[in-house]
């Protein structure tokens, strides 16, 4: 189902801006089939094996990346191009 949304949202494109709601929407088209959650932000910490993924309180500001302000609409732009180029 994923690979199907995948498929749809590069064909489709998800209008916006590249910033965190952005991000959030590529989730909700790609996994909105799977989870009722998808493109929300969590409100509970996870983890898997013993791992934990960054805290539920951090993403925001882990979104905003170390400058403290949102990227530029190239910086996500370029890493979403590169990563479904490679794929």
């Amino acid at each position: 189902m994923a690979v199907v949304s995948i498929v749809r949202v590069r064909q489709e494109r998800v209008a916006g801006g590249y910033d965190l709601g952005h991000l959030q929407a590529f989730h909700r088209a790609i996994f909105c089939a799977l989870y009722p959650w998808a493109g929300q932000l969590r409100t509970l910490d996870i983890g898997e094996d013993g791992d934990w993924f960054h805290p539920h309180h951090r993403l925001k500001p882990l979104a905003r990346g170390p400058s403290g302000s949102w990227p530029t609409t190239g910086s996500y732009a370029g890493w979403i191009g590169t990563a479904s180029s490679a794929a």
